[in-house]
């Protein structure tokens, strides 16, 4: 994911300044030593550029799936959210989560249609895995990016038992992807380790169907599918 640039914060500060003016200087103890004629005070205000540490994202729903094994489903995440199993077998071991068998769908409630998924997917191209995200998800429709085969990502759009592929091109092959998908009202936009790689534009009929406010993982029929670092950030 992006990390926010850090920012800079202009502080005012108020400088005071004494001056002396026309002060002299007597000797005589009679005098108490200095003796100020007149005496002016003002002040003035600078600023100062402050360099700030860029601020946290806040995630709608994240999972490292770290700090235990077993079923994904019914598994409350650090973010507070709870994932549910629609499909495939999904399960957490050595700190990654793991998809097998048939085609799997999990997910776990974003709070609006319009977010940002990211996730590291784990050999992606190894073996002809595919695996990828969910955005914008309901029980009938979904955006769905997938890494898959040799070097290809593919953006698809789902209306019940319907699948479109939108998109699709080749990208640069990496151990660990980390596959980024943000949905703003019709735009699409994916990226691969930072790199925009689809910016692909809905229908308005498609964008109408998707109000779905589910994020989620997927895997096509074939090889396992691993993940980690999962996170979901919402306008």
């Amino acid at each position: 994911m992006e990390m926010p640039r850090a920012s800079l914060l202009v502080v005012p500060i108020a400088l005071l300044v004494i001056g002396t003016i026309g002060a002299s200087v007597a000797h005589a103890a009679s005098l108490g030593g200095l003796s100020v004629a007149s005496l002016w005070v003002w002040s003035a205000e600078a600023d100062i550029d402050l360099d700030l540490p860029p601020p946290e994202p806040e995630f709608a729903a994240c999972d490292d799936f770290s700090g235990g094994s077993g079923p994904l489903d019914g598994r409350v995440t650090p973010c507070g959210a709870t994932w549910s199993v629609a499909s495939g077998n999904w399960s957490l071991g050595n700190d990654i989560l793991r998809s097998t068998g048939r085609a799997g769908l999990a997910t776990l409630p974003a709070g609006s249609s319009d977010m940002t998924v990211s996730v590291d997917v784990i050999d992606g191209h190894a073996n002809n895995r595919r695996g990828g995200v969910v955005v914008a998800g309901s029980d009938t429709t979904r955006l769905v990016v997938l890494i898959e085969g040799s070097g290809g990502l593919r953006l698809q759009f789902v209306d019940g038992n319907s699948t479109t592929s939108l998109e699709y091109v080749n990208i640069p092959t990496a151990a660990v992807p980390r596959l980024s998908v943000t949905r703003s009202g019709t735009v699409v936009t994916v990226r691969v380790d930072g790199e925009v790689h689809i910016s692909h534009m809905l229908t308005a009929a498609q964008s109408d169907l998707l109000t779905g406010t589910q994020a989620g993982l997927t895997k096509s029929q074939g090889p396992p599918a691993e993940f980690d670092r999962f996170e979901v950030t919402t306008p």
